[in-house]
């Protein structure tokens, strides 16, 4: 669809293609205002765009699903109330959702006719060549609840999940995004050239192959006046924040945000810092299990963060740094979606609680809702509440999507087990020779919990006794529960292994595709499929 000159439409629950065997100049929903002056009112809502051939030339980065611009030179123009909510954009090249303008160039020069009233929010982006949600040419602009998997699939340039350039005072919150590919960028998140008061908060950013956020430099590209906050970082790879063209921005604030690297990866915390401005680094928590470091300049500030596990030579000095364990409810035990991060608040008794420095102009509020107040200290990390009181609330023990690539925790007793991408990362176990093959992470002492998991079956050895299924409470080889569909009549069997022996209990007939789930409480098993 495309828009030329028109203003005052809303565009409403469509289902938009352009596909081609090769790549070239196409769009799913492009709307071009050109030497118009001020456009009003153009929405773009509740879309299913996808399968748009456009092409991953660096020189054409607007092709793709949703484009909203502004042209010409004759007459200063921008668009005033653009909403762009609520669209899926799936398997398109080069870019998700992008605004741009050639009266764009926020670079004090008196060219600059911001977007005024511009929202990209509620949209769910899968598969994008390149960029997922560029904001370019906007003063007051909101980039939120928005969500961008599998960014940068396919461009060999450089592109980010979620960013902003050109801009004043963008803001970008409760986003997640995940699984961008490449180093070339390959962030979750972007404060790039030409910005004055990007900020970047209640994001939840993991798996990114290039790290959670990376910060632009200054001077005729300046960015001023950054602040990242209450942000929870998981298993990004590369660099957690990178300063490109090693340059700091002027005024560049990163405080109470929360940062999880596993173990085995060498992701540096802070990358490539340049330049005379000084960073401000505080109220951070930094879980570092990895082997990466940072780059520190003499005049960083950091001050009442909190290091813990892995303690690099380089990890910053810090006047009031805690080293003891923050004592989440459970680290690493994201999921996919914002509301899987509850491992993260602290237990009560946590050396965070209440140990940060009062900063103005906090947002009033953490990740999860919880007040900040404007004159007392709060947490440190991402997580101001008071404290979950131990045992009393529904935990996540365990929970692993192998997005790492690694298999970290977990042990294996026969077979030949590897982590391979079937679409996403799973854990394969690959010999159909094998017998009694089980892999298995957690504690054995662990006694009334759920345990859920997808198991796919792509071949059985030819005995009619094969199957697969989910093991719990799981002592020792000889000893455990497990749920099991067996390929003899197609059925879904509950068996207790002791002793090496197996004891079979009720059948029933299973279709597939179904997610297996095992509940324990005391004596008592159920088991769902």
């Amino acid at each position: 669809m495309y828009f030329y000159n028109q203003q005052y439409w809303e565009v409403n629950n469509l289902e938009i293609t352009n596909s081609a065997t090769a790549e070239g100049e196409r769009y799913g929903i492009k709307v071009e205002a050109q030497d118009v002056g001020t456009y009003n009112h153009f929405y773009i809502q509740n879309n299913y765009v996808h399968d748009v051939k456009g092409t991953n030339s660096d020189a054409l980065k607007a092709t793709g699903g949703i484009l909203v611009l502004v042209t010409g030179t004759a007459v200063r123009s921008k668009w005033n109330d653009v909403r762009i909510d609520g669209n899926t954009v799936e398997r398109v090249d080069r870019t998700g959702i992008n605004s741009a303008s050639s009266w764009g160039n926020n670079d004090n020069t008196g060219s600059f006719e911001p977007f005024t009233n511009l929202v990209i929010s509620n949209n769910t982006l899968n598969d994008i060549g390149g960029d997922g949600i560029v904001m370019r040419a906007s003063i007051n602009g909101l980039i939120q609840y928005n969500v961008v998997n599998a960014a940068h699939n396919r461009d060999t340039h450089y592109d980010v999940a979620i960013w902003a350039i050109n801009s004043t005072n963008p803001v970008m919150q409760y986003n997640e995004a995940y699984n961008t590919k490449t180093t070339n960028d390959g962030q979750g998140f972007d404060c790039d050239y030409n910005l004055s008061g990007c900020t970047v908060q209640y994001n939840y950013s993991h798996d990114n192959e290039g790290g959670f956020l990376l910060i632009m430099g200054v001077g005729a590209i300046r960015n001023v006046d950054m602040v990242v906050r209450y942000n929870i970082s998981q298993n990004d790879r590369a660099r957690t924040f990178q300063f490109s063209d090693s340059y700091t921005p002027l005024n560049a604030s990163i405080y109470n945000n929360t940062i999880y690297v596993g173990s085995g990866l060498t992701t540096s915390i802070v990358y490539g810092l340049g330049g005379s401005n000084p960073l401000s680094f505080k109220n951070n928590i930094v879980y570092n299990l990895g082997s990466g470091g940072y780059t520190v300049k003499g005049n960083d500030v950091y001050d009442y963060n909190l290091f813990y596990g892995n303690h690099p030579t380089s990890e910053p000095s810090d006047p009031h740094k805690l080293t003891s364990d923050p004592l989440f409810v459970t680290a690493g035990s994201g999921g996919t979606g914002r509301n899987t991060v509850d491992g993260y608040k602290l237990v009560a008794g946590s050396p965070a609680i209440g140990s940060g420095v009062l900063i103005g102009g906090n947002g009033g509020k953490d990740y999860w809702g919880n007040a900040v107040s404007s004159t007392g200290a709060p947490n440190r990390g991402a997580y101001n509440g008071a404290g979950i009181p131990a045992g009393s609330a529904n935990l996540t023990l365990l929970s692993d999507n192998f997005e790492t690539g690694a298999a970290t925790g977990w042990s294996a007793s026969g077979g030949t087990w590897s982590v391979v991408t079937d679409g996403s990362k799973v854990y394969n176990q690959s010999s159909t020779a094998a017998a009694a093959v089980t892999a298995y992470s957690g504690q054995n002492a662990w006694q009334n919990y759920a345990v859920s998991a997808k198991v796919k079956a792509d071949a059985f050895d030819s005995t009619n006794y094969a199957g697969v299924g989910l093991v719990a409470r799981r002592v020792d080889v000889n000893n455990y529960y497990v749920f099991m569909y067996y390929k003899l009549n197609n059925t879904l069997k509950i068996a207790k292994v002791s002793g090496g022996n197996g004891h079979r209990s009720g059948d029933d007939a299973v279709q597939s595709g179904h997610g297996n789930v095992v509940r324990l409480q005391g004596g008592r098993q159920r088991q769902y499929a």
